[in-house]
């Protein structure tokens, strides 16, 4: 019951297959795979959270300037792809120092939560410990002591959370959602947003293709090559017509 694992199947053969009498295809049909995401102008979008009434004109998402990123234009023409990160937006990670009941302290906490709390929205959003992925109202904040009050959670039957067992304790990491952040953290998300968006526009400019081989049986036959291409194997395969020169893997 073990189990082999490596880090990779096959090898690179250096055989040469094109499409015609005696140079090991019949045919060769070719599939774009990755029509979703290829794109040109990629149009880069956060999240909504914690983005400020005056936000850009009115702006309900993170974004960044000029917006998008262009790649291949002069290939493919300009065709546009909107990319959402839902979890790229103005956020500060925090560190809890001090717990007394429902009261956190962040002894590291860089502005008055008071000025840019929204009314019934901000949250404290757990991201370890005991509430890990748990969300709690904020019920008021004390600036002098940086010190957060949140409001308890009744689920299913009762149960109330935090409680003497599952509660918060002093390491824990937490963010703030609901709330308008600093603009220093703004610029940080926008920042993330135009990173990402640009990993997302080099890893999709340009289409993905399949293709799907007949192979000359004949062809294998004559160049001895029974039995020695095998799953996992890599092949370059060319067709003029087509615009193709790839190396294709064998799935078998």
């Amino acid at each position: 019951k073990v189990i082999d694992l490596v880090k990779t199947v096959g090898i690179d053969t250096g055989l040469v297959f094109k499409y015609g009498q005696s140079n090991g295809l019949y045919t060769i049909t070719r599939k774009a795979i990755n029509t979703e995401k290829f794109g040109t102008r990629f149009i880069g979008y956060g999240s909504t959270k914690n983005i400020p009434a005056t936000y850009r004109d009115g702006a309900k998402r993170l974004t960044f300037d000029p917006g998008y990123i262009d790649r291949n234009v002069a290939v493919y023409g300009i065709i546009e792809r909107p990319v959402i990160f839902e979890d790229v937006f103005p956020q500060r990670t925090g560190t809890i120092s001090g717990v007394d009941g429902l009261k956190i302290t962040d002894s590291g906490l860089d502005f008055d939560l008071n000025d840019v709390i929204v009314q019934g929205q901000a949250k404290v959003v757990f991201k370890s410990g005991d509430l890990n992925g748990q969300e709690f109202e904020i019920a008021s904040y004390n600036h002098a002591t940086k010190t957060i009050t949140i409001n308890a959670n009744e689920e299913e039957k009762g149960y109330i959370l935090p409680n003497g067992i599952v509660k918060p304790n002093i390491g824990d990491q937490y963010t703030l959602i609901g709330i308008e952040m600093p603009a220093s953290y703004i610029e940080a998300a926008e920042a993330e947003l135009y990173t990402r968006t640009l990993a997302y526009a080099e890893a999709n400019k340009n289409p993905l293709y399949a293709y799907d081989l007949a192979i000359d049986e004949k062809f294998i036959r004559d160049n001895n090559l029974v039995g020695l291409i095998k799953k996992g194997d890599r092949v370059t395969v060319e067709d003029l017509d087509l615009g193709i020169n790839v190396t294709h893997r064998d799935s078998g």
